[in-house]
């Protein structure tokens, strides 16, 4: 290198450390033992290949083939309609910018980077081939093709395909082009305001707000009844109909030029697996939206979109005052929040209903229902409901976004305490103050030295500073030991952005190997603030 620094040097290791999947010896198919690298590449490809093919679990035929007869007619129509306004070179630039740096190079031999220092090169080119694109509605071949690395999930069984989630590596080209035309896909649509998963300034922790302030408001207020069920569907993303999916996409864009461009970019999608620096030969992909692709996200909510709304418009599930917050979404995690059992089944039913037409399974086995207010009246044992013909009984508990939900007691009060400070609804002096209208002071009542906003308590207040230094070096230690020290040094530099590192650390996720890395720096930031908290509020009561 000829200017060696920290920062180059942690992005090479990262680069070139090896994966944790790479501790599998063995890898199991059809009770076969593969051992060689070869070998479990291409049992792998084969488990990706027959996951992408469609299958009849017997769901709903009637509908897919209702879909199918809308596709032809929006096909007809967006070949009839004019083109879409073209792309502008500050659009090229502004997808440019939004291209993660750090990544491994894709299949060409290209990386972010590349497109990122030399602008001025590329994109009149990019403007000029996108346009094309669009003008004659054909995708090249190479934005259809991607390299799945199997991920192993946390805590399961190396040996089992089933336990691994295929993240897609697309070229780069293609991601940009899809960073150009997510922007005008998403302006009209109207996505449930309870899908929390993948979308700019929210949080997946104010879903788990609502559970615990829906569980506050039953035993403080309204003194009602309060049932839980966390949904599991297999392979959410991986079984999208292609199909269902642009029905869907349809009615919520209404934009033919820009439907027309996402059905032949879904149209011949090809992958190969790379797996311990073996590629496999190429597989077609038939249903499922990529993990790690840019439209990803966007796609799979628009997928799942129509449940929600019609959980809300059928006024299912439970209320807070006059706000409806009966179904709690991170993506694929649903929770089905009711005071009735018998409502509580209708969300089920409906559930099951769009599960069939949506061609998706739903677990019945992790599918758990949970009580968290449980009034004197009401036998446990007399509660059950049922997914399709699975009974499913109360538990003692369900994990649902990392945080364990109990009937009995919850340890989840740590994760409440930095929810609230995420939304703002965590009481400091200076909130008293203004609310006061300034006839309360703001100064800290623990240390009495300055003012006690959200900077002080989370950084400088010495009355915490012993709870700060164990739990912050903690954190501190674990995020340069996965980003490094120079991106820590370049990206950590004032109060706002180690709040910001504290409160949410999901902007990391991109800098990152894996969700396991961003779930532990979340548990220990977690960690730190519920210390803060105990500290504060022992402080104030000796007071």
């Amino acid at each position: 290198m000829d200017n060696p620094s920290n920062d180059m040097f942690h992005k090479l290791i990262r680069r070139n450390r090896g994966s944790k999947n790479k501790d599998a010896i063995c890898i199991m198919e059809n009770g076969e033992h593969h051992y060689s690298a070869t070998d479990q590449t291409n049992s792998f490809s084969r488990y990706f290949e027959d996951l992408a093919v469609p299958k009849d679990n017997g769901y709903d035929s009637e509908f897919l083939d209702l879909c199918n007869i809308r596709h032809n007619i929006f096909d007809e129509l967006c070949k009839q309609s004019s083109n879409e306004p073209q792309f502008s070179f500050q659009n090229i630039c502004d997808a440019i910018q939004q291209l993660h740096s750090g990544k491994a190079t894709d299949e060409l031999g290209l990386a972010a980077e590349h497109f990122k220092n030399s602008p001025t090169t590329v994109t009149h080119f990019l403007t000029n081939y996108f346009n094309n694109i669009f003008n004659n509605h054909h995708i090249p071949d190479i934005f259809k093709s991607g390299i799945v690395t199997p991920v192993l999930k946390k805590g399961k069984n190396p040996m089992l395909m089933d336990n691994y989630r295929g993240i897609a590596v697309t070229p780069v080209i293609s991601k940009l082009f899809e960073c150009t035309i997510l922007p005008r896909l998403t302006v009209n649509f109207n996505q449930s305001p309870l899908q929390f998963g993948f979308t700019n300034g929210l949080s997946m922790l104010m879903a788990s707000l609502i559970i615990t302030e829906a569980r506050a408001e039953v035993k403080l207020v309204t003194m009602e009844p309060l049932f839980l069920i966390t949904v599991d569907s297999q392979k959410a993303f991986d079984v999208v109909d292609h199909i269902i999916l642009l029905d869907a996409l349809y009615d919520h864009t209404q934009n033919h030029p820009l439907w027309s461009i996402v059905k032949n970019l879904y149209s011949g999608l090809v992958s190969r697996v790379k797996w311990k620096g073996t590629i496999s030969d190429s597989f077609n992909i038939h249903q499922g939206v990529r993990q790690g692709g840019i439209l990803s996200p966007f796609l799979y909510k628009v997928y799942v979109n129509n449940l929600l709304e019609d959980l809300k418009s059928h006024n299912l599930g439970l209320k807070i005052g006059t706000n409806y917050v009966g179904c709690p979404t991170c993506a694929d995690d649903i929770a089905f929040l009711s005071s009735s059992p018998q409502e509580l089944q209708c969300m089920l039913s409906v559930a099951t209903h769009h599960a069939r037409q949506s061609r998706v399974t739903i677990n019945p086995t992790k599918t758990k229902a949970v009580i968290l207010n449980k009034p004197k009246n009401i036998n446990r044992s007399d509660l059950n409901w049922t997914l399709g013909n699975t009974p499913v009984y109360p538990s003692e508990g369900t994990t649902h976004l990392g945080l364990i939900r109990a009937e009995l007691k919850e340890n989840n009060l740590n994760g409440a305490i930095k929810v609230r400070l995420l939304t703002g609804t965590y009481l400091l002096e200076s909130h008293r103050s203004k609310f006061s209208g300034g006839r309360e002071s703001a100064l800290c009542k623990c240390c009495g030295t300055s003012d006690e906003d959200i900077t002080h308590f989370l950084l400088l207040c010495p009355a915490l500073h012993q709870q700060r230094k164990e739990t912050f070096s903690k954190l501190k230690s674990y995020v340069i030991s996965v980003i490094g020290l120079g991106y820590w040094s370049k990206e950590f530099k004032g109060h706002l952005d180690l709040i910001r590192l504290i409160i949410d650390s999901s902007f990391l996720l991109p800098k990152l190997r894996n969700r396991t890395e961003l779930d532990k720096i979340q548990r220990l930031a977690t960690d730190m603030c519920y210390r803060l908290h105990s500290q504060r509020v022992w402080k104030l009561q000796g007071k």
